[in-house]
């Protein structure tokens, strides 16, 4: 009986071992501390790892780097070019493409991530991506303007694929990537002007101000529209008192007059009535 406790202790020991040195080779945990670290060459080293690591999670972190971060989304694009050849998969769509292209259609994202995932979608090679790359043609911006960029990429990947007349080259050969543990992922020229990124945070940046900015006070108005009630309550009581004078001054002209017509009679008398006048005295 104590051989038999003895065994089944030895073996429990060996599966709770076992257990444990699974998880301790499981480098995702790591990872994905060392994809949020500060420092862009902890970030660039991890996405090096996940692009040689063969797991659907090490995708799924791939893209989150494509979509949000701002120092290695490039990078990322890559390491998911080198993931996309590789996986072999009959689901359909296929989830790389699909993952890959939400990031390419969200409006809400930098240009230059938009464009980057669209420029994966053309390298991966996969002429399933065709669909998604078509509605990148017409990709718009949150605000409504149009995505230039995001659209450049789009058609330039359509044309990597073949749905052109004219054919543009990979810029990652086929087979450079795929079936080896890369030691560097190469380096690949920027898809988004530095300047046209700006611009598109700086009017999202004006969208919100314009929509959280409170309208301004009408105290101000209040008080110039009291101001001209005011002064058009004054302006007829200088009016109504301007004829009243004019009337007061007209009254001494008018009795100016009279003494001047009585003084006009005076003066017109005749010698003989001035003599009718004396001799009537004299009579008297």
């Amino acid at each position: 009986m104590p051989k038999v406790t003895l065994r089944l202790s030895i073996a429990l020991a060996a599966s709770v071992l076992l257990v444990l040195s699974g998880c301790a080779l499981d480098p995702m945990e790591r990872l994905s501390e060392e994809i949020d670290s500060q420092e862009v060459a902890t970030k660039a080293g991890a996405v090096l790892e996940l692009a040689n690591l063969e797991d659907e999670r090490a995708i799924e972190a791939l893209v989150e780097v494509l979509e949000s971060d701002e120092d290695v989304f490039d990078l990322a694009g890559v390491a998911l070019v080198k993931q996309g050849r590789e996986t072999v998969t009959e689901e359909k769509p296929d989830p790389v493409i699909t993952m890959v292209a939400g990031v390419m259609k969200n409006v809400h994202l930098p240009v230059g991530n938009r464009s980057r995932a669209a420029w994966v979608l053309g390298e991966i090679g996969d002429r399933e991506a065709i669909d998604a790359l078509r509605a990148g043609a017409a990709a718009l911006l949150a605000s409504g303007a149009v995505a230039t960029v995001v659209r450049t990429q789009a058609g330039i990947g359509l044309k990597k694929l073949g749905d052109s007349s004219v054919g543009v080259a990979f810029e990652l050969p086929m087979g450079s990537l795929e079936g080896i543990q890369v030691t560097s992922l190469p380096e690949v020229p920027a898809v988004a002007p530095i300047e046209e990124a700006e611009e598109d945070v700086d009017e999202e940046e004006a969208d919100a101000e314009d929509t959280v900015a409170p309208e301004e006070p009408a105290e101000d108005e209040d008080e110039t529209a009291a101001g001209e009630e005011t002064a058009t309550d004054e302006e007829p009581t200088d009016e109504a008192a301007a004829p009243s004078e004019e009337h007061d001054t007209a009254k001494p002209a008018e009795t100016n007059q009279g003494d001047v017509e009585d003084e006009g009679e005076t003066d017109d008398k005749t010698p003989a009535d001035e003599q009718a006048s004396a001799f009537s005295w004299l009579m008297a």
